[in-house]
C-alpha cells in the first residue's frame, strides 16, 4: 500500500479524497490498518495483480458483499487469457 501511495500524483490524491492529504499522514500504520481490515461478515476484499514477472498490484479494493458479483463480472471480463489456453 504504501508503494501504491508514492505512485499517486497530488491530482490524483485530491480527486481520491478530495482533498490534499500529505504522503506521510496517508501511510500511517493506524490509518492504513483501519482502512485495509475488513470485517469479513460484510466486506470482500479485491486485489487485482499483474500477470507479468513485476507482480505489481494494479488493483486494490473493499466492495460489500452484495455488490461482490458485479466484480466477479468485470474481472472475468477484463482478465486476459492465458496465450496456452
Amino acid at each position: 500500500m504504501i508503494r501504491f501511495h508514492e505512485s499517486l500524483s497530488e491530482r490524483s490524491v485530491y480527486f481520491r479524497y478530495f482533498q490534499l492529504i500529505q504522503f506521510r499522514t496517508r501511510t500511517e500504520h493506524g490509518r492504513l490498518s483501519r482502512i485495509c481490515a475488513r470485517d469479513a461478515a460484510c466486506h470482500v476484499a479485491v486485489v487485482r495483480l499483474s500477470l507479468e514477472e513485476s507482480s505489481e498490484d494494479l488493483a486494490v479494493n473493499r466492495r460489500r458483499r452484495g455488490v461482490f458479483r458485479d466484480v466477479i463480472k468485470w474481472l472475468k471480463r477484463s482478465t486476459p487469457t492465458s496465450p496456452s489456453q
